[in-house]
């Protein structure tokens, strides 16, 4: 057996913390190091403050980031350059970003996962939302989370719009709400004469992510480009 050798940056946030615990239940996974851009320290951990310093120090092959928006662009370019591949749930990244991402993973040959949504339900959502734009002209997005939710709309809302619209041309409309006590929700609205469908999915807990993260850890070691979405992982076709 292969032991999978992990950094985890963000690793003090909740979904860190949450991803930390399932990943050490694993055999084949070893949490080798953790990144904390607040100087905070794990009794047992070897921490860091960026991700750039703990892949000079740490041989890891995978980078988990559950970061913010304003870091995540620079460690993932840190993850590539070391040869550490990036699975990142952290959302924010621009397209161009994306793409700026991807090149710099194809030239280093380095696979990686950028996922909107690690939720299997999540993805499945996205999928149904996909095949459903092909029969209706216009929709509605509407998403919910946590009152200190950065990005608005959300990562998942705003790649159901994109991928909604490489099925048609769709007219759309992005909600979002922000309020205490949501995790992640999202509801695709699709309008057609004398009949609504609606796309539903909620998260009750950020459990529901940790399946989805640990497919990816698995599988990006068998990859070798940068992929943007998980769905990329799973077999989906009808």
């Amino acid at each position: 057996m292969t032991m999978i050798r992990i950094v985890i940056s963000g690793a003090f946030g909740k979904m860190g913390q949450l991803a930390l615990e399932h990943i050490q239940k694993r055999d084949d996974f070893e949490v080798v190091a953790l990144v904390d851009h607040k100087g905070r320290a794990h009794p047992f951990l070897s921490t860091y403050f960026t991700v750039d310093e703990a892949l000079r120090k740490e041989s890891a092959h995978v980078l988990v980031d559950f970061t913010t928006p304003e870091v995540v662009y620079e460690n993932i370019i840190a993850a590539i350059r070391h040869g550490t591949r990036p699975v990142v749930g952290t959302t924010g990244l621009s397209m161009g970003e994306v793409e700026t991402l991807q090149a710099l993973a194809a030239e280093k040959k380095i696979g990686g996962v950028i996922a909107p949504n690690f939720a299997l339900g999540a993805i499945l959502m996205m999928r149904f939302s996909e095949i459903a734009a092909r029969y209706y002209s216009h929709a509605e997005i509407i998403e919910g989370h946590r009152l200190t939710k950065r990005d608005k709309p959300s990562g998942t809302a705003a790649y159901t719009d994109q991928l909604m619209k490489t099925s048609s041309p769709i007219q759309t409309e992005i909600h979002s709400v922000r309020l205490p006590g949501l995790v992640a929700h999202q509801a695709v609205v699709f309008g057609g004469e004398g009949e609504i469908l609606t796309i539903r999915h909620d998260a009750l807990s950020r459990e529901s992510f940790m399946p989805g993260l640990l497919l990816a850890i698995e599988q990006v070691m068998e990859r070798d480009e940068l992929i943007y979405g998980l769905e990329k992982l799973l077999d989906l076709s009808l």
